[in-house]
């Protein structure tokens, strides 16, 4: 029996959303804080692992720091970090760009600005040997985020996004006069401005209006500010003058008392320069490892969320293309269906060698094959002998029966693709922030669904990575995440007398349980993980087959995963991914 699957509808997984107020007032003391850290620090590898991430290893007082600046839209930072990246074999030409300048500089300064903009000055040489100071502004503004580098007279040398002059208001490119993003907003630390500002209020929502002409400054921090202030709906100059101080206190926050860098674990990870009313906080010891931990975590699940939808798309497209393969297939098997008329006509022919004429194109007969003999008129060609045309009918004939042989085999296996295609679909609806993603990968590139550019290298061949590992009730049991780990699991890691699960007539993970014998409770648990982690995840009955590793076996030459089992027996269950038996 093949542990076959149908093909279901699937949905990338949402990620979790972080609440971190990255704007003005926690990126402030973020840079104030990287320059105390980073001030005399050397410059000694510059590094892009990702097409919108910089990062710098610093050597500060016989310590390699790592500082990273990423224009991604969904997760722009700037901080150190302690998180490793592979590296592109070849750079990309901003990087170049830097490392001529910065390999060997020194770390001047690390200023805010006005807006979530950060200035960095190294002090370096250029091409004369000379002297000179170099600008890298990192401008945190999500979807218009941009990293700018610049010389002595911030004279635009590179940018990581280049902008036309047709193009906007602000130009960004080589030879251009860098200028920052210009806000039409009050500054938060301008006390008589944002005084003013909020006896002008009249409307329902005060963290609103704050929010829209306050610089920089997120709504979440605009409610921790009115909370502080304990504004309760009325406005007057006191309370203005309450709230344009708590202001002036968050934007002066470092160096005070004020300033206690926290972090939050649940629902994610998150940062704050001082801890925030409704969120169980807890101390950090600098703000950039707060930060490190809550931008990794969501930079993590960001590019989990491109790259599942990358492989979505290559895995939509090969489904679409194993869809019309199958439908021109239908379309040959139907022409092939015509097969036996030739030879009838074939044989007619031969059988009405007296009646065929010289020059005749048309040889009137009856259809002695058919019971009901009816008068057929065949198709000649007048150049050609009787047997000569009977043999056009015949070769025919021979021609769309090896076609049909053919084409049933190239049938068969876009049908088989199709549902490997499915499969993938399925296992990315439920795909996490870790390698297996890159396990999918491999199984497209290994189908054709994904190619490679031609300049790049296949990358080295990489063990699976790691399935999910439960134990319950003292039982061991592991289950795959995609076809590679469910191949590896089932005949590499796996004992034959071990116990084999799978969701039955459905796509799925394969299950095992490390024991000869397990107890009906340990395979009802089992039972529920391959139903959850499998397309009938969302029914409330599914059956599960369940037998002997021994009694599974790999289709020669097939597909990762595609098995063949016997002896199985079924349970019925309702899923339960029982994430809390995780190990």
């Amino acid at each position: 029996m093949v542990a076959k699957k149908q093909t279901t509808l699937y949905n990338i997984k949402k990620l979790f959303e972080v609440f971190m107020p990255s704007d003005l007032m926690t990126l402030r003391p973020l840079a104030l804080e990287l320059n105390d850290v980073l001030s005399g620090g050397k410059v000694d590898k510059v590094n892009m692992p990702e097409t919108d991430e910089v990062r710098l290893q610093i050597r500060v007082g016989g310590e390699n720091l790592v500082l990273t600046a990423s224009a991604n839209p969904t997760s722009p930072r700037l901080h150190l970090t302690k998180t490793k990246k592979e590296n592109p074999m070849v750079p990309p030409a901003f990087c170049m760009h830097l490392r001529k300048y910065l390999i060997s500089s020194t770390v001047t300064s690390v200023e805010p600005l006005k807006d979530r903009v950060v200035k960095i000055t190294f002090s370096g040489r250029n091409e004369l040997k000379d002297v000179t100071c170099y600008h890298l502004y990192v401008e945190i503004m999500n979807r218009y985020s941009n990293l700018v580098f610049t010389d002595e007279n911030d004279v635009v040398t590179s940018a990581l996004k280049t902008v036309g002059i047709e193009d906007s208001v602000r130009p960004v490119m080589s030879g251009l006069k860098y200028t920052p993003p210009v806000q039409q907003k009050v500054n938060p630390d301008d006390f008589e401005a944002v005084k003013s500002l909020i006896l002008s209020f009249s409307g329902d929502s005060l963290s609103g209006f704050l929010t829209k002409r306050l610089n920089g400054v997120a709504k979440i921090t605009v409610e921790e500010i009115l909370k502080r202030a304990d504004f309760s709906g009325e406005v007057n100059d006191r309370i203005a003058e309450e709230i344009a101080l708590w202001a002036q206190k968050f934007w002066n926050a470092y160096g005070t008392e004020l300033f206690c860098p926290s972090k939050t674990e649940v629902p994610a990870p998150d940062f704050f320069f001082t801890p925030y009313d409704g969120f169980d906080c807890s101390p950090c010891k600098t703000l950039n490892e707060a930060a490190d931990l809550a931008f990794s975590y969501a930079d993590k699940c960001a590019r989990t969320k491109q790259k599942t939808k990358k492989l979505v798309d290559a895995a939509t497209r090969f489904k679409d293309k194993c869809l019309q393969k199958i439908e021109l297939s239908d379309k040959k098997l139907s022409e092939c269906e015509k097969a036996d008329e030739y030879k009838v006509k074939g044989d007619l022919i031969l059988a009405n060698v007296w009646k065929v004429k010289k020059g005749d194109e048309i040889l009137s007969t009856e259809n002695w094959f058919d019971p009901s003999s009816p008068l057929v008129e065949i198709k000649l060609d007048g150049r050609l002998t009787p047997g000569a045309n009977a043999n056009k009918y015949f070769q025919k004939y021979q021609k769309l029966k090896r076609a049909k042989s053919v084409t049933e085999t190239q049938k068969a296996e876009a049908e088989e693709l199709l549902d490997y295609a499915n499969g993938i679909l399925e296992a990315l609806g439920r795909a996490e922030p870790d390698k297996s993603l890159s396990d999918v990968e491999q199984e497209l590139q290994n189908v054709g669904a994904i190619k490679l550019p031609k300049n790049q290298k296949k990358a080295k061949k990489e063990p699976p990575s790691k399935p999910y590992v439960y134990e319950f009730e003292g039982v061991k049991i592991m289950a795959g995440k995609n076809n590679l780990q469910n191949e590896a699991l089932t005949f590499k890691t796996a004992s034959p007398s071990d116990v084999w699960l799978h969701v039955k007539a459905e796509h799925g993970s394969h299950v095992i349980v490390f024991s000869s014998a397990p107890s009906e409770s340990v395979l009802t648990f089992a039972a529920e993980i391959a139903a959850a982690l499998s397309s009938a995840s969302m029914s409330d009955k599914v059956e599960v087959d369940f037998t002997k590793r021994k009694n599974v076996k790999k289709i020669p030459g097939k597909l990762p995963g595609r098995v063949i089992y016997a002896s199985q027996t079924t349970l019925v269950v309702k899923p339960d991914k029982h994430q809390t038996f995780l190990v």
